[in-house]
């Protein structure tokens, strides 16, 4: 095929936007080639979720979104250019409270403290990067400080069983994701997000994974201090089988 016939053939997909974070999305076919969205010709009304890619050791996936009872595939953020590789979907302007996901605690271990975050790629400005509101699930330990501008649910302990899997509702969530948002536009004209996990710490001691240092054998600093980083291929327990954790 040409380049200017695959071109014509692709131009209905290149409809969406990109910025610094990943995109939510419906399902697309395995066969339909990835497209990458060009944010100033994003239809009205069409979402698009995005999260980081999955990494093999990784303690916690994130899985089965939905927005209401409809079932949406993100998309996967690998760099400046956004590659998207889901299917836009349409919905209302309420569709954060309405968006539900999963996370699945693969290791052997126990889960006492994850920090989940929300970004907002469409408020970034030219002199700001873009708004991030931070969800924590906590146990806390006595050397750990939390994030200034985080929600916290406290009336429990927070016990993320090992191989268990548990249900997040942004709806429980959406005062704090509408105080960061609107400090620069209206929370519903927001069509993107990109939801990450950022921080856990483990009930056994001083275990901890972050974004940025993987597994660690001390605890560090939440806001990004060192750590004796364990080797990359380190997991506390027996990783699942590939086969059995799609794209779900």
């Amino acid at each position: 095929m040409s380049m200017l016939a695959r071109s014509l053939t692709l131009a209905p997909f290149y409809l969406l936007a990109a910025s610094f974070v990943c995109p939510l999305v419906a399902q697309q076919d395995a066969n339909t080639a990835p497209t990458v969205l060009a944010q100033d010709k994003k239809p009205s009304g069409m979402k698009v979720i995005e999260i980081s890619h999955h990494a093999r050791t990784e303690p916690v996936r994130i899985l089965n979104f939905r927005v209401g009872k409809e079932r949406v595939k993100p998309a996967y953020y690998n760099g400046e250019d956004r590659p998207f590789d889901g299917t836009p979907f349409q919905s209302d302007e309420n569709w954060l409270a309405n968006l539900s996901f999963t996370l699945r605690n693969r290791t052997s271990e126990t889960i006492t403290h994850l920090i989940l975050v929300v970004g907002f790629p469409e408020t970034k400005t030219r002199d700001a990067e873009e708004v991030w509101a931070y969800i924590e699930f906590l146990t806390r330990h006595p050397a750990e400080s939390t994030s200034d501008d985080s929600e916290t649910p406290r009336d429990v302990p927070f016990k993320f069983a090992p191989s268990s899997e548990f249900r997040v509702s942004l709806e429980d969530y959406i005062g704090l994701l509408r105080q960061r948002v609107e400090e620069r536009r209206p929370l519903a004209s927001i069509n993107r997000v990109m939801i990450v996990i950022h921080y856990i710490r483990f009930e056994d001691g001083p275990l901890t994974w972050s974004t940025s240092n993987g597994y660690c054998a001390e605890p560090p600093n939440i806001r990004g201090g060192g750590c004796s980083r364990l080797e990359e291929t380190y997991f506390p327990g027996i990783l699942p089988p590939i086969s059995s954790e799609g794209d779900q």
